[in-house]
């Protein structure tokens, strides 16, 4: 359809060379919005998760899935675009894919992280992972684990150690033989 000018439509106002339509979500390449005779050209992209066709300015590639609406979508913490349907709210206000291999879920604080970030520790004496901005840490050299600091008695006391009378964690055994 090549004319010198288009009359103004206002309800068959999307169109392309093989015809016009009503329907803004078909695959249109000319917006017939203009009193003055002319016409918008528009890029469409087909929207994989709506099932329809969108504005090319509309629309952002998720890898592995297509094209979207940004709308569908959120940046995650890599800055790679994650259907917002499969993404997770990390604990800092970032977002990973749920099926992020890094993820991990932090029980004792009900959030998420991710393990490439250094703001988690590893509570070996309860098999926990905890935020280290919300808890405190502690390395027992003697045992050569980390713990959470409210179990560092029960740590001690689980290895089998004792506290001697100068209120110091000692090896039960060094007690007796003395």
């Amino acid at each position: 359809m090549q004319f010198d000018s288009y009359p103004y439509i206002d309800t068959f106002s999307f169109g392309d060379d093989d015809g016009l339509s009503n329907d803004s979500d078909s695959s249109y390449t000319m917006n017939f919005n203009s009193t003055s005779g002319d016409y918008d050209g528009v890029e469409r992209t087909w929207d994989d998760y709506d099932e329809c066709y969108i504005d090319d300015e509309d629309a952002c590639y998720i890898e592995g899935y297509g094209y979207t609406h940004y709308d569908n979508a959120r940046e995650d913490y890599n800055g790679d675009w994650i259907l917002k349907s499969s993404s997770v709210r990390l604990h800092n206000g970032d977002y990973a894919h749920e099926d992020d291999h890094d993820l991990i879920y932090i029980e004792t604080d009900d959030v998420y992280t991710v393990m490439c970030w250094d703001d988690t520790f590893y509570c070996e004496h309860t098999d926990k992972d905890y935020l280290s901005d919300r808890h405190e840490s502690a390395h027992i050299d003697e045992l050569g684990i980390t713990v959470h600091v409210d179990y560092v008695d029960a740590a001690f006391e689980d290895a089998g150690w004792v506290k001697n009378d100068d209120d110091e964690w000692v090896e039960k055994d060094s007690i007796e033989t003395e």
